[in-house]
Order: structure tokens, then C-alpha cells, then sequence
């Protein structure tokens, strides 16, 4: 009795959660202009929260490609009351906000998979388009002409790369990951002629100590700077060192920086014969001083106070005081303009491409109860149970009617089966998976529409 008043208690406080919705758009700002232009604003982020449910996205980054420009958007739900499921992952928006298109993104416990599932896509631009790549969770790779390609999507593949670690002797480096996922290999590729390109009879090559790559840049003929992470044991061993290539084997010869964390958008660039690394609310110059083949510390070039943006190139810094953007060089860590924002209503989170920034702009703010539908998630997709023993059901919404695919894998990427294949209205809908012939392991749960691609990872427990 004293149980299931207490359950009362949480169902109607559940029930009478009070839901905070804010929703705004991006303002962009050609900061090579005087003042700044209202009228130049486009696509919408949101966030809903309390203390059961969160929904939200927003946008972290920005990038050009030929004559088109695009946003990355960061998406994040998590239902802590009814099905315990979360996720989160990135899309790719065009900035005329005519396509989009998913990246990757992960759902769950995200252990088995470290660690080529990445926490931020980073770009990677090369001389025929621009990669985003999140790792096992998802790469897309953008023409010149504007056409997108999925790689190594949502955990299925077909010989695809995981990761291109960067360039080596006008190659890149991409990195290959076997059926058990642990064995990691490297091999060198031409990716100028994307989206073809074959790796049946490229080069390998590796690395020693064997820790898996993050990022490679060329410092001479002789030596690279090598971003790496730590053991599957302890995350956290990764190190920034300087290695020296022989043939077709990268070989450890310092240190540099050690405990860095595992991620991808990394907090140092190799450029102009100059290291710059991110420390505290500073950027630090060091240079290569080849008689002890060591970095020693040259200079502050930048302080960045919280809240300040870069440049993908490092190039610009941005950062709002007040009712003020400020916008500066980074290396020479002068001011470029002073723009007056007092317009913008609650700027927040600032993206900069050269020559624009981009500031996250309120313009609604509404208190709704949590079990009021007049505000729903574009797209969603969960289970329950989960783990779960034989069935399970799986829940998912989409904004308008459009073709709804709901598919099983397995965690090599096979087929399981498909649960859904047809028109759906918009809405929240249910479909219920029978697993009673299937064996227990980990399964992939994607839902695939014409403009969006998810996927919930499920544990099927016999």
C-alpha cells in the first residue's frame, strides 16, 4: 500500500511537471560590415526540459563548400520517467535550409564501440570537398557541386573508412576497424576522386605504440605530429607526440602533451612552422627546435575568456561583452570590429566562418505541462524494455507524413529485419519487434525517412 502511494505521489507530480519550451533562430553577422542586419536570419533551434524529459538542438559549427555554406547542428533527447532512453547525434543543414542530412550519433551505453565514436564531428577538408566525420557512428563527405555522401553509417559497413586521420605523402591516412572492432589498421588512400576510391590494394601502414589515431600533421620529411588515444583500460593515456616515419611505420620519439582526452575536435593546430595548442583561457606558440626534436614554448598569441568561438583555421575569434561582439585575429590578437548587438533578443552560443558569425537568437519562450502534445519532437526514436527478453516496442515520431523504413541490425552491420516500410503521418507511432528466434547480444534499432536517418542501440537479454 505504502508503495503504490509513493508511485501516486511521482505519477502526478510527472503528470504536473512543468515543461520549459524555448525555441529561437540564427542571426548571421558579415562582420566586415559596420552594423549588423536582422533580416539575415534562417533555420530554428529549440530546447524543452525539466526534470524528467530534455529535448533540444542547437548549432555547433560551420562550414563552406564551393559556393554553398553549412551548419551542423548538435540534437540531444533523454527521457529519465517512461521508456530511460537518451541519445544524441549531428545533422548537416544547408544554410538556405533547402536539405539536410544526418551525420551520426549514438544512443545509450556507447562503451563497446570506443573508440571510434566521436562526441564532435570534425572537418576535415581536402582538395575536391569537406568531410564531417563522427567515426563508427556516421562520415558524410561533401562535393564541390554540393552532392553528400554517407560512409560507415550507424554502425553498418562495406569496406568504408572509419576515420582519415590526415595527410601523409600527399595521401590520406584512413583508418580501418575489423569485425571484432578492436584490431584498427591504417591505410594510405587518394580521396580526390570522391565518392569513388578503392582501398583493395593500398598501402598500410602503422603505428608503434599501437594506439588508435586521431589526427596526423606534417611537420618536415622527417617528422609528424601525431594526436593519439589511450587504451580501452584508461581512456585518458592518449598523448600528443612527435613521430618519425620509416617506409610504412610511424615510430614514438617524445611526448609532447600526455593525458589528453579521448575526442575529436582537438585543441591544437600544426601551421606555418608553428605548434598552437589551446591552455587555460590561452592560445600558446611553440616552436620545432630540431637539435633536441622537442616544441618549446614561445608565446601567449591569444587569451580566449569563456565564452569565446575560433575559426575552424584558428584564423578569427569572436566572443559577446555586454551588448558588443568582438571580433579579432587570432594570431596576431588584434580587433577586427566591434559590432553593437543590443537588437538581438538573448544572444547565446556564437559559431564564426570567416567572414560571418553566427549567434543563436530567443524568440519564444512557453511553459507547457509535459503531458500537453501542441509541442512536438520533429523526430524521435526509443524502446521498452530495453534490455528486454523476446519483445520489445519501439516507439518513434516524425513531423509530417513521409516514408518511415524501421530496420534491426546486428552489430556486424547484417540485416536482422525489417519492421516498418510505409508512409506514416506525422505523429508518434509504435511497432513491436518479436525476438523470440533471435539469440541475445546488442542490435541496432534505425529509423530511416526521407530526410533523417536514427538509430537506438538494444540488448536483447533471453
Amino acid at each position: 500500500m505504502k508503495q503504490a502511494i509513493i508511485f501516486l505521489l511521482i505519477f502526478s507530480t510527472y503528470l504536473s511537471a512543468q515543461s520549459v519550451y524555448k525555441e529561437g533562430n540564427l542571426v548571421r553577422i558579415d562582420f566586415r560590415e559596420r552594423e549588423i542586419s536582422l533580416a539575415d536570419t534562417f533555420l530554428t533551434w529549440y530546447r524543452r526540459s525539466d526534470e524528467f524529459r530534455s529535448n533540444s538542438l542547437k548549432y555547433v559549427s560551420s562550414v563552406s563548400c564551393g559556393s554553398k555554406n553549412y551548419l551542423i547542428s548538435y540534437y540531444y533527447y533523454s527521457d529519465n520517467f517512461i521508456t530511460f532512453q537518451n541519445g544524441s547525434g549531428y545533422s548537416l543543414y544547408r544554410e538556405d535550409g533547402t536539405a539536410s542530412y544526418d551525420i551520426g550519433g549514438v544512443s545509450g551505453s556507447t562503451d563497446l564501440f570506443w573508440p571510434y565514436l566521436c562526441d564532435f564531428p570534425t572537418q576535415l577538408k581536402t582538395r575536391t570537398g569537406v568531410w564531417f566525420l563522427m567515426g563508427m557512428s556516421g562520415n558524410r563527405f561533401v562535393s564541390e557541386d554540393g552532392s553528400v555522401y554517407g560512409f560507415f553509417q550507424h554502425f553498418t559497413w562495406d569496406d568504408a573508412p572509419i576515420f582519415i586521420c590526415g595527410e601523409v605523402d600527399s595521401l590520406y591516412m584512413v583508418s580501418y576497424m575489423d569485425e571484432d572492432y578492436y584490431e584498427i589498421e591504417y591505410r594510405l588512400l587518394e580521396l580526390d576522386n570522391m565518392p569513388e576510391f578503392d582501398s583493395t590494394n593500398a598501402p598500410k601502414i602503422t603505428i608503434y605504440p599501437d594506439n588508435p589515431v586521431h589526427h596526423v600533421a606534417h611537420i618536415d620529411s622527417n617528422f609528424y605530429l601525431i594526436d593519439v588515444a589511450g587504451e580501452m583500460e584508461n581512456l585518458s593515456e592518449g598523448h600528443l607526440g612527435i613521430y618519425t616515419k620509416e617506409n610504412l611505420q610511424f615510430n614514438l620519439v617524445r611526448i609532447i602533451k600526455d593525458n589528453i582526452e579521448p575526442r575529436f575536435d582537438y585543441r591544437w593546430r600544426y601551421k606555418d612552422d608553428h605548434l598552437y595548442m589551446r591552455g587555460g583561457i590561452y592560445i600558446k606558440q611553440y616552436d620545432f627546435n630540431y637539435a633536441d626534436t622537442n616544441f618549446v614554448f614561445q608565446q601567449n598569441v591569444f587569451e580566449a575568456p569563456q565564452g569565446t568561438a575560433l575559426s575552424y583555421d584558428w584564423k578569427f575569434a569572436a566572443r559577446i561583452d555586454g551588448d558588443s561582439l568582438y571580433v579579432m585575429k587570432t594570431f596576431e590578437n588584434d580587433t577586427v570590429n566591434i559590432l553593437d548587438i543590443s537588437r538581438i533578443t538573448a544572444p547565446s552560443r556564437l559559431i564564426i566562418d570567416s567572414p560571418y558569425v553566427y549567434i543563436h537568437q530567443l524568440k519564444k519562450v512557453t511553459d507547457v505541462k509535459e503531458n500537453d502534445e501542441a509541442i512536438v519532437s520533429k523526430y524521435s526514436l526509443s524502446s521498452y524494455p530495453n534490455p528486454f527478453n523476446a519483445v520489445t516496442t519501439i516507439t518513434y515520431s516524425v513531423p509530417e507524413a513521409e516514408q518511415v523504413e524501421i530496420k534491426i541490425y546486428d552489430v556486424l552491420g547484417r540485416e536482422v529485419t525489417t519492421l516498418k516500410n510505409e508512409i506514416e503521418e506525422a505523429g508518434k507511432h509504435q511497432v513491436t519487434w518479436d525476438a523470440n528466434n533471435t539469440s541475445s547480444g546488442i542490435y541496432i534499432c534505425t529509423m530511416k525517412t526521407e530526410r533523417k536517418l536514427m538509430s537506438t542501440k538494444l540488448l536483447l537479454m533471453k
